[in-house]
């Protein structure tokens, strides 16, 4: 008679050893994925957070910032002070020189229009290209609404906030 066999042998062991760090593998590989696409959303949503307390401050203080042709993106950051809990990373650096890591704060002098961005490390191209697929749809979204909303006389000649991603990995955001 034969006896019986207690335990594994090591063959089995080694083939359930590389089960699990192959499924263990997969999940890292997915892990860091999403890790980019909480970065990228994260980046959204503190713009439009930023972006919706721009336009309270400017539906709030419209005739002051309309007569003051001298009004700076400064003025902007103190203003939004009493809309957010906090503008500590939120800067106001001239357009093209912004810090990577916050949130800039800039107006087009020959437009008016005031402009809110975003610079990525360099690093984080994945996040990049995340953001560059979320803004190419949210542009399209938008030139649907932009069709069947009221005429660009009433609101400006685009009543919606436009968002894309530029080259340098910037993430721009038109609020007004």
């Amino acid at each position: 008679m034969k006896k019986a066999r207690k335990g594994f042998t090591l063959v089995e062991l080694l083939i359930v050893i590389g089960i699990i760090g192959l499924l263990g593998s997969m999940a890292m590989i997915g892990g860091s994925e999403a890790n980019n696409i909480a970065t990228a959303n994260k980046i959204l949503e503190e713009m439009r957070v930023i972006g919706g307390a721009m336009n309270l401050f400017y539906a709030d203080n419209r005739k002051t910032i309309d007569s003051n042709s001298s009004f700076a993106a400064t003025d902007i950051k103190t203003g939004i002070a009493a809309y957010m809990k906090s503008t500590d990373g939120i800067d106001t650096q001239t357009a093209g020189s912004e810090v990577v890591g916050k949130y800039n704060i800039s107006i087009d002098s020959t437009t008016n229009q005031w402009w809110l961005s975003y610079k990525l490390p360099e690093a984080n191209t994945k996040v990049a290209l995340i953001l560059a697929n979320k803004a190419a749809s949210e542009g399209l979204r938008n030139a649907a609404v932009d069709a069947e909303s009221t005429p660009a006389a009433t609101e400006g000649s685009n009543p919606t906030n436009n968002l894309y991603v530029a080259t340098a990995q910037t993430v721009y955001m038109r609020v007004r």
